[in-house]
């Protein structure tokens, strides 16, 4: 049985620590892409409206509200202070426990994305075949190849 966790019924369209829970309550990482970062106007709980950063990613269709902590985390990643630059950069959405409020509460923060280790491309690799008639037809180089496999010495002069 899905279950809701009750803070997505408080502010749904947004992201919140919430967002992170798995139907046992259990806190996962999610490496997203930063598609847009803007300023909008936010209607909290109480109804009362202040403008706030949002900050939209590729794999939600909700944004997230940035908060300093936050901000200073994507000035930090993107290696800018300006919002314009934040747009492709990759980040890891993650809980943590912060004192807030008078209470000890869970937020979502941002940081550095974990890069996911390459595969091995070798000669019993379903993409070799393809690989070495690039290489061999001018398509490809090994550097482009290196970018998304691990090849170790011995298959680079295979390829070659």
């Amino acid at each position: 049985m899905t279950q809701t966790h009750w803070k997505k019924l408080h502010n749904p369209d947004y992201l919140g620590a919430y967002s992170l829970a798995d139907n046992s309550g259990k806190y996962t990482e999610q490496v997203v892409t930063v598609s847009k970062v803007e300023m909008k106007r936010v209607k909290g709980l109480n109804n009362k409206e202040e403008d706030c950063i949002t900050c939209w990613f590729v794999q939600h269709p909700k944004p997230m509200i940035l908060n300093a902590t936050n901000c200073k985390q994507l000035v930090k990643l993107s290696g800018s202070e300006f919002v314009e630059n934040w747009t492709g950069v990759s980040v890891t959405l993650y809980v943590s426990k912060v004192k807030a409020f008078g209470d000890v509460v869970d937020a979502l923060r941002i940081k550095a994305a974990k890069t996911p280790s390459k595969e091995e491309l070798n000669p019993t690799h379903q993409k070799w075949d393809g690989a070495l008639a690039a290489i061999k037809s001018g398509a490809t180089t090994i550097e482009a190849i290196e970018s998304k496999y691990k090849l170790t010495e011995e298959n680079k002069k295979l390829l070659i």
